[in-house]
């Protein structure tokens, strides 16, 4: 497509400076700077969508769900800066817990491997809330803690034994 010849001086468009660095003069320099944007919205509303599908597969059994077939292997139940139990026992495996939130604040669930890593889901549960989600555990000396700032360092940690 060509791009039609600048029109007369007493027809020219201001020069605007694009956020970006180009200064645009002319009825044609206006088109490239339209087509600059557009294509910048287009790469925008294609990040929002990439994260709303990534939203969407988190909410729906990608990570940790609402739901399970059949009953937990463990429950852990969270209240302000402690758990229900100092200490738990596991089987090795693919394994089902659920978190319950039985206090009056926010609690991040979060599992942590004998390397001390963090894994698996970290799951934010509203007061009163359950969850349930799924882990694959292998043997050893796991910790189970709550990772909003400041419960861990009041005392939010559980010893989880792997069997």
């Amino acid at each position: 497509m060509a791009v039609p010849p600048p029109p007369p001086a007493a027809n020219r468009l201001p020069a605007v400076r694009h956020p970006h660095g180009a200064t645009l003069g002319s009825v044609g320099d206006v088109a490239a700077f339209t087509t600059i944007s557009t294509r910048r919205a287009h790469r925008r509303s294609a990040g929002v969508v990439g994260v709303l599908v990534a939203l969407v597969l988190a909410l729906t059994g990608c990570g940790s769900s609402s739901s399970s077939s059949g009953p937990p292997d463990l429950t852990v139940t969270g209240v302000e800066m402690h758990f229900d139990q100092p200490s738990y026992t596991l089987a090795a495996g693919n394994r089902t817990v659920v978190f319950v939130n039985a206090g009056k604040e926010t609690h991040a669930m979060q599992f942590v491997n004998p390397q001390n890593l963090k894994v698996g889901p970290r799951n934010l549960i509203a007061p009163g809330r359950t969850i349930t989600a799924h882990y694959h555990l292998t043997a050893g000396a796991w910790h189970i803690i709550c990772d909003v700032p400041g419960h861990l360092e009041a005392g939010m940690i559980s010893t989880l034994t792997v069997t």
